[in-house]
């Protein structure tokens, strides 16, 4: 895979880009895709969300008339579901909460405590990205990802802390096939 992937606008990433970059990182049958906020709950993603042990997706926090808005991550592990925001909000969009309880069943479900994306920076998309890829290779743990970027307060450095862990992880050819 081209590293040259990873340039991105100003203005920030797309749904359709961040899928396309995920699906070649991530095992298909783990990953459910890109969701405007206000398609989360379609059928076919509840369905394979109820079924699958493991799985990953990611939300964009814009409905899906608007363009941009900003990413998060939803994943499951076994009983665990992990709820991870760059910037460290409790994010409480209304779709987002009614897909969590329709998929929750036993779960315990984890938010991240701090954030890692400066409010000036654009790369949610990226540092999703870079959290997802993380966990799934298993090269570190939700409970330690923070520990890889400026938190105290975020750095705009943090954008290329991110990018870094991808283009790592798809130079040394750990991508799924």
């Amino acid at each position: 895979m081209d590293t040259k992937i990873l340039t991105t606008k100003k203005a920030g990433l797309t749904n359709k880009y961040v899928h396309n970059l995920c699906r070649q990182l991530i095992p298909h049958k783990m990953w459910l895709g890109v969701h405007p906020c206000d398609q989360l709950c379609a059928e076919r993603t509840l369905s394979r969300a109820k079924v699958l042990e493991e799985w990953y997706l990611i939300v964009n926090t814009a409905l899906s008339n608007e363009a941009y808005g900003h990413f998060m991550t939803i994943l499951k592990r076994k009983n665990i579901i992990v709820c991870f925001d760059p910037l460290g909000h409790i994010y409480s969009d209304v779709n987002v909460n009614r897909f969590l309880k329709l998929i929750k069943n036993d779960c315990e479900i984890i938010l991240n405590k701090n954030a890692i994306q400066h409010p000036l920076s654009a790369y949610c998309g990226f540092m999703n990205i870079a959290f997802i890829v993380s966990i799934q290779k298993q090269i570190c743990n939700v409970e330690n990802f923070e520990s890889y970027f400026f938190t105290n307060p975020p750095s705009l450095e943090n954008d290329n802390i991110a990018k870094h862990i991808i283009v790592t992880i798809i130079q040394n050819g750990k991508q799924s096939k």
